[in-house]
């Protein structure tokens, strides 16, 4: 018997999935004794555009309350650049199971007739068949879950300015990624952003997890003052 394949693609929504989302946060370095007058660009210019100056007003209200100062005049009077990279990246996972089959499972009923027709006797008999599971066939599951990042990594300005090859020397960098099923970084963005809130230009000496209720009242705040 052939082996039946099923490629099944589960859709979750983030609402219904889960009222938690999980942060993974990590940071290196320390901004305590830096200029804190910064100017904040996309990492690439590929990230430019409307959706970059949304999330960017999360990240100017972020940077605020950790007392950086946003440059008046951008990159000319700043003394520390600090780019934003983000996006969402597929998670696919494949595993194997079994799916009912369907088919006949047996009788359900009978109606039997007969007749006489010049002394002899014909007798007739119809089965209705019943329908149901009958049995299981292998299967292939697949799993679609999303990675959603966001990196802050802060610059000399000074370096900056002088091109590429001095913007090698990272002053510090504060990152956060998280896994869940939806791919809308509009909706997570914020969650992001406040997870990294308290660890932004400082070292975190290890991995942090960080745990946001979805109806947090700090995300509606950091919405709301979108500045």
């Amino acid at each position: 018997m052939n082996k039946l394949l099923l490629l099944v693609v589960m859709a979750i929504s983030i609402s219904g999935c889960s009222s938690t989302h999980l942060m993974t946060v990590n940071s290196f370095g320390n901004s305590s004794n830096q200029n804190k007058t910064y100017t904040l660009l996309p990492k690439t210019e590929s990230l430019e555009g409307l959706e970059f100056n949304e999330y960017s007003s999360y990240l100017h209200r972020a940077l605020k309350d950790k007392g950086f100062v946003k440059s008046l005049m951008g990159l000319s009077d700043a003394g520390i650049v600090i780019t934003a990279d983000f996006y969402v990246k597929p998670r696919v996972v494949l595993t194997n199971g079994n799916i009912p089959t369907f088919g006949k499972t047996g009788i359900r009923s009978s109606h039997t007739t007969g007749s006489v027709n010049s002394g002899s006797v014909s007798i007739s008999t119809t089965y209705t068949p019943s329908y149901g599971i009958n049995g299981y066939a292998p299967a292939q599951f697949k799993h679609i879950s999303y990675w959603r990042y966001l990196k802050l990594t802060a610059f000399s300005a000074s370096d900056w300015k002088k091109g590429k090859t001095e913007r090698k020397n990272e002053l510090w960098a504060t990152y956060v990624h998280s896994l869940g099923n939806s791919p809308d970084l509009r909706v997570i963005m914020p969650y992001l952003v406040l997870s990294i809130s308290k660890y932004i230009g400082k070292s975190t000496g290890k991995v942090v997890e960080v745990k946001l209720d979805a109806d947090d009242k700090r995300i509606q705040s950091l919405v709301s003052n979108l500045k």
